[in-house]
């Protein structure tokens, strides 16, 4: 009933299919082959990527919002410093460091982003400014810490048990 006709070219992606039955009309269909699937998960991953830095970014906003000062300090207490070992546990070394980047940029842009609703002319030469340029490097570590050094790479399930099961043999 139909016949199926490959047009065989040295390219993969560009093979069209004809499929021509006994009347006149010819269907025309392009076939896909896997590397345009994977062109499209290596897309979706890096989307996910990116969004998450950003998410990330203003997460290190908002950490950066919830502040107190002590009164022998004049640096302030937030949650950045969890907020930056999150991205990178999450995100890989890579893309915690863009996106701690992206939060150091927003304050550049002159958005009162870090402690004290300050912005980066006003805190980076302060003595916050070393904590807000650490936290490229943090990112990064803890990024390159757990790509390299993490238990799932040694297929540990550390869940309720399992911690219950090592803490009775070290003891």
């Amino acid at each position: 009933m139909f016949k199926k006709f490959y047009n065989n070219n040295n390219n993969n992606n560009n093979r069209i299919i004809s499929f021509s039955s006994n009347s006149s009309t010819t269907y025309y269909s392009k076939a896909y082959s896997l590397t345009n699937i994977k062109d499209k998960t290596t897309l979706n991953n890096l989307l996910i990527k990116i969004t998450f830095s950003i998410v990330f970014s203003f997460l290190m906003v908002i950490s950066a919002w919830s502040f107190f000062y002590l009164p022998f300090t004049p640096v302030p207490i937030t949650m950045q410093v969890f907020t930056v070992l999150l991205s990178g546990l999450f995100l890989g070394k890579n893309w915690a460091f863009v996106s701690q980047l992206l939060y150091i940029s927003y304050g550049f842009y002159g958005f009162g982003v870090f402690a004290g609703f300050k912005n980066a002319f006003s805190a980076l030469p302060g003595p916050t400014g070393g904590y807000i340029i650490g936290f490229l490097f943090g990112a990064y570590i803890t990024g390159f810490l757990y790509e390299n050094l993490s238990l799932k790479k040694q297929n540990i399930n550390l869940n309720i048990i399992n911690v219950n099961k090592y803490i009775r043999n070290f003891i």
